[in-house]
């Protein structure tokens, strides 16, 4: 086995996941909303600063502020 203390880099596999995503950028003290955990694939992040949601743009709905997969 492979030691991976603090010297030692680390592999990551990383894959492209098919469709279009979107950043949603929420209240730092925000729920966490009920449409963002219902995808396959979604990352939600709290920091001090915001509530950050990464999940396919088909699930946020339309009145939710986000960076969609479509736009530039």
């Amino acid at each position: 086995m492979a030691d991976n203390g603090p010297m030692s880099p680390l592999r990551v596999t990383l894959s492209v996941l098919p469709g279009d995503f979107a950043i949603c950028r929420l209240a730092t003290d925000a729920p966490i909303p009920e449409w963002s955990t219902d995808a396959a694939f979604c990352s939600i992040t709290r920091t001090k600063d915001e509530l950050s949601i990464v999940c396919p743009e088909a699930f946020v709905p339309d009145s939710v502020s986000a960076e969609r997969g479509g736009e530039p």
